[in-house]
Protein backbone atom coordinates (compact mmCIF):
# COMPACT_ATOMS: atom_id res chain seq x y z
CA UNK A 1 0.00 0.00 0.00
CA UNK A 2 1.25 3.45 -0.83
CA UNK A 3 2.00 5.83 1.96
CA UNK A 4 0.75 9.39 2.02
CA UNK A 5 4.25 10.60 1.14
CA UNK A 6 4.32 8.44 -1.99
CA UNK A 7 0.91 9.70 -3.07
CA UNK A 8 1.96 13.33 -2.57
CA UNK A 9 5.20 12.73 -4.47
CA UNK A 10 3.29 11.20 -7.39
CA UNK A 11 0.86 14.14 -7.47
CA UNK A 12 3.76 16.60 -7.43
CA UNK A 13 5.58 14.83 -10.26
CA UNK A 14 2.38 14.52 -12.30
CA UNK A 15 1.66 18.24 -11.84
CA UNK A 16 5.23 19.12 -12.77
CA UNK A 17 5.05 17.06 -15.95
CA UNK A 18 1.80 18.81 -16.96
CA UNK A 19 3.41 22.20 -16.28
CA UNK A 20 6.45 21.38 -18.43
CA UNK A 21 4.23 20.00 -21.22
CA UNK A 22 2.06 23.13 -21.34
CA UNK A 23 5.12 25.38 -21.10
CA UNK A 24 6.41 23.61 -24.22
CA UNK A 25 3.24 24.60 -26.08
CA UNK A 26 3.66 28.21 -24.94
CA UNK A 27 7.33 28.41 -25.92
CA UNK A 28 6.73 26.74 -29.30
CA UNK A 29 3.97 29.24 -30.08
CA UNK A 30 6.24 32.15 -29.18
CA UNK A 31 9.11 30.67 -31.22
CA UNK A 32 6.90 30.51 -34.33
CA UNK A 33 5.69 34.09 -33.94
CA UNK A 34 2.25 33.44 -32.52
CA UNK A 35 0.87 35.88 -29.98
CA UNK A 36 0.81 34.17 -26.60
CA UNK A 37 0.61 36.76 -23.86
CA UNK A 38 -0.64 34.47 -21.10
CA UNK A 39 0.58 31.09 -19.87
CA UNK A 40 -2.05 29.23 -17.88
CA UNK A 41 -3.07 25.70 -17.00
CA UNK A 42 -6.75 24.80 -16.96
CA UNK A 43 -9.58 27.18 -17.61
Amino acid sequence: MLSLLHILAMLLLFSLSIFVHELGHFLAARAFGMVADVFSIGM
